[in-house]
This record gives structure tokens, C-alpha cells and sequence, in this order.
């Protein structure tokens, strides 16, 4: 018989239980035992806890398929109803009823130990949305403390993160609570450290970098930041725009992952704001190019819901939610805007960063978002609800800009149709004090100081300090809310510091006549008490504020040295952080101290602040060059002029001059130094100039 009858199966079907070691050299070996997966094994607390549950229904029993079943049901119901919201009628029992069948389940047999943890992050969610915020984070912090070395690295991770997220999304009071967000930060960036897992160290330290400037702990802010960059790895491509090699800087450059480029994003996008807050413009330039580069390239290959996977070496991976790629795209536009504070000249950056911001997001919202299956409708109207506020700050920008370049109608319009957008998408509680502000900036560069102290006043209120500040829940009803600000440290010390200047302006315009010396005195004593509590708040808020308390002080000092130190500081911050609107200020005041010293300097301070002011406004090519013809003064040249007195001054109500007040008495103390100097030629042309000027200021204090 042959061999083929005495072995009826092929050797391949063989089943063998020691393959024969001269097999095929084509077959593939089979893989070592390290690398075979293996089911998560319990801990021995574990199987000991479960052998009396282990015992009555082991997983071979007809019921424990069915305990599977009733777990992952109730997990389910208590899923869906928090996507739901809480604020529909009897969701909350449903979800509390689903959460406490499902725990009880699962606390009986070991092998639902994750549906244990699934259940306890969305009890304390449940909390957290049903305005019990302090349960939520017992709950987090009892299930951290439980958690051991051997569950696996993403739950406890997701726990961390729940905690830090619990705590940030509410209440802004206080020191208390910005200790415990940073406490928990530094949890996770331990564990981590310890682990090893350099994906969730970096985002430990950007989480940190935002709590800081959420908290305005600025003095820590610059620490967090070079922290964050260190870790991403950011410093040599951040380095200041110098002659240096292209090759070496890009052979040092690392590869990112994805989500490491969105951390980076973050990152650019705190230090342009830090950096544009403390006024260093230096530093602000190359993280825009940067972020540029980033938003064009690497902003397609985000995930479109925003949800990032960071993968580990033994366990799941896990997935964690960054900002959404859209609200990223449209935050550039609004990082660029504020961070481009120089506003002269036909086009200034900053109004067209705001104006194509508002259409990228009308652009946007016409768009369907992408949201995983998972999410909630208080998700979607999250996001929805950072759209609608950046497009706000853009127009508040819009607004800035335009009272800043004396475009009075065009920031008349944009207040308007501010506050309708506002008050229709149920945000104008959150913008009121801003806007009373801008109403108030308004009625100052206006001369209507009746409506501006008012406005300075009520803006004060709004933005007042509060007993307790929380974030609005997102069932509140808008509609039915009573409009009283909130609480904005920031916005309040502008707006005090605004009333403050408008007084002193008015003390000054006050004829002598109708004011003794004496009374003036009193007034400015006034003043003073005033000013010290306003000037001490300013300092520590930023360059601008900071900027502005020196120009309150050298106006309030009674000793000149001090008032020259207070300015010269003042130009400094303003030069600085490329702020020209406020360095026109400085350099007029710098220039009233040298009138009766020094002609010469006081000559150019006033050169440098009229072509400041000048350039504050929309000008067409044809009138800037008819303006500079009959200018009387060329920036850095002598007093002499060869200009004909009879040259016109372009008086078309659609040329815009600038800071036509400015201007005006700018071309005052020019006159008054042409005709100690004896330039008559010189001081012709100024009245004419002057003329022209004035007519500008009568039609601006004109306006309804």
C-alpha cells in the first residue's frame, strides 16, 4: 500500500502538537511568547474580593453573561442620557438610577472592573452638570486614591484629566481653587514623569501654562512657558529671526507627532497672548510666523473632531479632546489682531486680521461641525458658543481700531452691530462692560465729556469684583437673565483709569478765571487720592495699563524730575509693545516739558508725535502727498521751511487727519516756538495748517 493510503491527510493538515523542527524555511516562525497578547490579569486583592461572586456565577455560568448584559446596558442608558443634558425633564433620575444599578453590578464580579471606572467618571460628571461640582471632584479624588499601579495607564489617566478639567470648569475664586487645578497638574505630570510617558508630560505642562494665565498668575506665567516649550522641544526654532545658517537650524529641527503639533499650536497661542500682554513685540513676531506656518500646514492634518490618540506601550490607547480644529483656525485671526497693535497707516494689520476673522467665522458656521458619535448637545453648543464669542472680540477689536484711527462712524456702526449680535446669541451679559467702555473711549475722543464719565462710571460697575464668580451653566437661560456684567479686574482698572484721565483733563481745561489757584489745588489733591489706588492696580496688568499709570503719575507729581522719569518709562513700554496711538500721547507730553528748556528737543519730540497722529487715520495716496507738500515741518529736518505759505491743506470731509485733537495742539506749541524763534515764514504756513486743523476738531465735536 502506498504511503499516501497508510497517511489518508496531507502533512500540512497534520495536526501535530510538536511541529517537527525540519519544517518549511518559508513558513513564517511563530512569534515569541513575550509578544503573544494576553488577557489583563487580576490582582490578587481583586480575585480575592470576587471569588465569593467568582464561585456563585463563575464566567462559565448561564447568569454572568447576563450581569455583562445589565452592566453594559445601564452604562449605556447613563451614557445617553448625559448626552441628552441634564436639564430635560426626569433625565437626571434616569441617569442617577442607570449609574447606581450599574455600579452595584459591577462591584460583584471582578472581570467588569473597567465598567467600575466608566461608572464612577460619569457619576461625577452627572455632579458636575447638575451643579454639584465639589461631589464631582470627592468622587474623582476617591476613585484616583483606589486606583493601583496595575489598572491600566489610560484609565488613570482619564481620571487625572477629569479631575483637572472638573476643577478649571468652574468657579474663577480663588487663590483655594487655583491651588487645587495646579495641584492636580502637578499629579499628573508626576505620574506621568514617573511612567515615563512623554506625550501626556507635555500635555501636563501646557495644562499648566493655561491654568497660570487663567489665574492671572503672570509673574509665573513666564516660568510655565519656557517650561512648555523646553518639553515640546521648541526653543531652536523659536530663536529671534537672526543671520544665522538655514541648514543648521533645519538638521536641528525634531519630528513632531500630530498631537504634538497641536500642543505646539497651544503653546504659540499662549505665549503671543503673554507676550502681547506684558508689551514685548520682539518676542511676539516670530511665534505668529510660526503659528502661520503651523495653521496652513499642519491644521488639515488634525483629526476633524478634535480628538487626539495617544497611544501606550501596554495598555489601550488613550484619547483625549483638544480645542476644535475650527475654533483653532478662527483664534488665529483673533490672536493676530490683538497682537498687532500698531494701527498706522491705509491698511493696519490689526483691522484686517478682525475683518477677516468675522468672515472666515461667517464663513465657518455654515459649515457642519464634525463631532464624535459620543458627543453631547452640550458639547455642540460649546463650541458653538466659543464661535459666537471670538467673532464678538473681533468686533470689539474693530471697535478699538477704529476709535483709535478716528473712524467715529465705522466705530459708531460696529458698536451697533455688536450689540444686537450679542444681545440675539444670548452673550451680552459677557460684553456689556466692554462695549460701555468702547461707548465711553467713544464719547471721550468725541469731547463729550458728560457721556464719557458716565459711560467710564457704569463700565466700572459692571466689570466690578464680585463675593463669588462662576462660569454660567449651559442650561441657564440667557433670555431671562438679568444683565449685570461680569466680574473683570482688568476691564474695571481701565475703565477707572479712563475717569481718572477725563478729570484731569477737565481740571486742566478749566479757565483761570473761573478757578482760583487754590481750588485747582484742592482739585488735583483730589485727584491724587484718586489716582493712587487706580495707578497701584494698573502696574501688574500688563504693559499697556502699565504704560498708562506712568502718564496718570506724570501728570498727578507735583515734581518735574519725577514727571520726565514717569514719561520716559512710559515711552519705553509703549515703544516697546509697537503701541503708536499711546506713544503720540507720550512723546506730546514729553515735548510740553522741554518747550521753555529745550527748543530743539521739544522740535522733535513734536515731529515724531504730529507724524504719529498724522498716520492715525485713513489717507489716499493723492492727499497724503498734497498734506506732506504743505506740511511746514519734515520729520528730522531743521525749522526752516521753503514751502509757500499759500499751499492748501486738503480739507474733504472724507480725508480723514488722524487724531485731529492731537494734531491740533500739536501745531499750537509748533506756532508758539516759530514765533519765539522769530521764523515767521514758518509760523504763516502753521496758522494755515492750524486752521485747517481746527475745522477738523469742530467737525469731529460736531457730530451728533
Amino acid at each position: 500500500m502506498s504511503s499516501s493510503t497508510d497517511n489518508p491527510r496531507p502533512p500540512k493538515r497534520q495536526k501535530l502538537d510538536n511541529p517537527p523542527s525540519s519544517s518549511s524555511p518559508s513558513a513564517p516562525p511563530p512569534p515569541p511568547k513575550d509578544q503573544i497578547s494576553k488577557p489583563p490579569q487580576l490582582t490578587l486583592a481583586n480575585l480575592l474580593l470576587g471569588l465569593p461572586s467568582l464561585l456563585l456565577h463563575p464566567p462559565t455560568h448561564t447568569n454572568h453573561e447576563r450581569s455583562v448584559v445589565e452592566c453594559r446596558a445601564a452604562t449605556s442608558v447613563a451614557e445617553l442620557g448625559l448626552r441628552i443634558g441634564v436639564a430635560e425633564s426626569g433625565i437626571e433620575g434616569e441617569v442617577q438610577k442607570a449609574i447606581t444599578k450599574g455600579s452595584l453590578v459591577a462591584q460583584n464580579l471582578p472581570s467588569l472592573q473597567l465598567y467600575r471606572h466608566r461608572l464612577a467618571q460619569l457619576s461625577s460628571q452627572l455632579s458636575l452638570e447638575s451643579g454639584n461640582p465639589k461631589a464631582a471632584q470627592n468622587n474623582l479624588k476617591r476613585s484616583i486614591s483606589s486606583l493601583s499601579q496595575n489598572d491600566p495607564p489610560h484609565v488613570i489617566y482619564t481620571f487625572h484629566l477629569a479631575l483637572i478639567a472638573s476643577i478649571s470648569s468652574q468657579s474663577l475664586d480663588e487663590t483655594a481653587n487655583t491651588m487645587r487645578s495646579l495641584g492636580a497638574i502637578s499629579d499628573l505630570h508626576e505620574y506621568s514623569t514617573k511612567r515615563g510617558d512623554q506625550a501626556i508630560i507635555q500635555l501636563a505642562c501646557v495644562l499648566r501654562l493655561r491654568a497660570l494665565m487663567r489665574a492671572g498668575l503672570w509673574s509665573d506665567v513666564a516660568e510655565g512657558l519656557t517650561t512648555a516649550e523646553s518639553v515640546l522641544e521648541m526653543g531652536d526654532t523659536l530663536k529671534p529671526i537672526l543671520p544665522s545658517p538655514p541648514s543648521a537650524s533645519s538638521s536641528k529641527s525634531p519630528s513632531w507627532s500630530t498631537f504634538e503639533y497641536a500642543l505646539i499650536v497651544h503653546t504659540l497661542i499662549l505665549g503671543v497672548i503673554f507676550h502681547t500682554y506684558v508689551g514685548d513685540s520682539s518676542l511676539v513676531n516670530p511665534r505668529l510666523k510660526w503659528l502661520y506656518e503651523l495653521l496652513d500646514v499642519q491644521l488639515q492634518r488634525f483629526p476633524k473632531t478634535g480628538i487626539f490618540e495617544i497611544p501606550f506601550a501596554d495598555s489601550p490607547p488613550l484619547y483625549y479632546q483638544l480645542t476644535h480644529p475650527r475654533v483653532i483656525y478662527v483664534l488665529g485671526f483673533l490672536v493676530s489682531s490683538l497682537a498687532k497693535r500698531d494701527l498706522i497707516g491705509r491698511k493696519p494689520k490689526k483691522k484686517v486680521f478682525a475683518t477677516e476673522g468675522i468672515i472666515a467665522i461667517d464663513k465657518e458656521t455654515k459649515k457642519e461641525l464634525a463631532f464624535p458619535t459620543w458627543a453631547s448637545i452640550f458639547d455642540v453648543k460649546e463650541t458653538d458658543l466659543r464661535l459666537k464669542k471670538i467673532r464678538a472680540d473681533l468686533m470689539c477689536e474693530l471697535i478699538g481700531a477704529s476709535i483709535m484711527r478716528s473712524e467715529f462712524d465705522e466705530a459708531e456702526r460696529t458698536i451697533d452691530e455688536t450689540i444686537s449680535y450679542t444681545r440675539t446669541q444670548g452673550i451680552f451679559s459677557s460684553y456689556v462692560a466692554r462695549l460701555t467702555l468702547h461707548e465711553a473711549q467713544l464719547a471721550h475722543a468725541l469731547n463729550k465729556p458728560a457721556r464719557a464719565l458716565q459711560c467710564y462710571q457704569i463700565a466700572a460697575w459692571l466689570s466690578r469684583k464680585r463675593d463669588h464668580q462662576s462660569y454660567p451653566n449651559a442650561n441657564t437661560n440667557e433670555e431671562t437673565a438679568v444683565v449685570d456684567g461680569e466680574e473683570d479686574f482688568w476691564l474695571n482698572t481701565a475703565a477707572r483709569a479712563g475717569e481718572l484721565w477725563l478729570r484731569i483733563g477737565l481740571l486742566r481745561q478749566t479757565p483761570s478765571t473761573e478757578m482760583s489757584d487754590e481750588a485747582c489745588e484742592k482739585g488735583l489733591n483730589r485727584l491724587r487720592k484718586l489716582g493712587e489706588s487706580v495707578t497701584k492696580d494698573c502696574r501688574g496688568l500688563g504693559g499697556t495699563l502699565e504704560a498708562i499709570a506712568e502718564v496718570l503719575d506724570s501728570c498727578l507729581t507735583k515734581e518735574f524730575v519725577k514727571a520726565k522719569t514717569y514719561l520716559r518709562r512710559a515711552l519705553n513700554l509703549s515703544t516697546s509693545s509697537q503701541d503708536n496711538h499711546l506713544r503720540a500721547l507720550v512723546l506730546s507730553l514729553i515735548a510740553s516739558h522741554y518747550l521753555h528748556t529745550s527748543n530743539q528737543h521739544a522740535e522733535k519730540m513734536l515731529e515724531t508725535a504730529e507724524s504719529l497722529a498724522a498716520g492715525l487715520g485713513t489717507q489716499t495716496k493723492s492727499s497724503a502727498k498734497s498734506r506732506t507738500q504743505a506740511s511746514p515741518i519734515k520729520p528730522g529736518a531743521p525749522a526752516t521751511v521753503s514751502t509757500s505759505a499759500s499751499a492748501p491743506v486738503s480739507t474733504n470731509s472724507s480725508d480723514v487727519v488722524g487724531n485731529a485733537h492731537l494734531r491740533f495742539w500739536i501745531g499750537e506749541r509748533f506756532l508758539e516756538l516759530y514765533n519765539r524763534a522769530g521764523n515767521k515764514e514758518a509760523a504763516k504756513v502753521q496758522v494755515v495748517k492750524n486752521g485747517s486743523l481746527k475745522e477738523a476738531v469742530g467737525r469731529v465735536e460736531a457730530r451728533a
